[in-house]
């Protein structure tokens, strides 16, 4: 920080460099609304970067972590693509893409669709997914 002070000083251009622990806990960007804490379903409380876009009168849009692997495919393939439960079943048995190992919701739609065949397996493929 010494350099820091001399080159403010002289009025010269600099900056410190910190390292990602100080980045991630900095009481500024936080306040600002550059960095958020998001509580993680599956790995706890981690912090992540928010949009920089503001938009004047426009509500904050909410934070969300990432969908999980297959958490869509159902909707995606189902209501866009026009699949019957039973082809997206077939895909999902077939490696093709994955249901999600970890979302119930998504295999209780496709049950309730009618389809006796669709149920996802214990283990989501890691390939082939939308």
């Amino acid at each position: 920080m010494e350099v820091f002070a001399i080159t403010k000083r002289y009025r010269i251009p600099c900056a410190p460099v910190r390292d990602v622990g100080e980045v991630m806990h900095d009481p500024h960007m936080h306040e600002r609304g550059m960095l958020e804490w998001l509580d993680h379903d599956e790995i706890g409380q981690i912090v992540i970067p928010t949009s920089p876009l503001r938009f004047h009168g426009a509500d904050k849009v909410p934070t969300t972590p990432s969908p999980k692997l297959g958490q869509h495919n159902a909707e995606i393939y189902g209501g866009w693509l026009g699949l019957s439960p039973n082809e997206i079943a077939e895909l999902s048995q077939g490696g093709v893409i994955a249901l999600g190992s970890r979302n119930s919701k998504t295999r209780k739609s496709l049950r309730a669709a009618g389809s006796s065949s669709a149920r996802a397996p214990a283990e989501a493929p890691a390939t082939g997914s939308a």
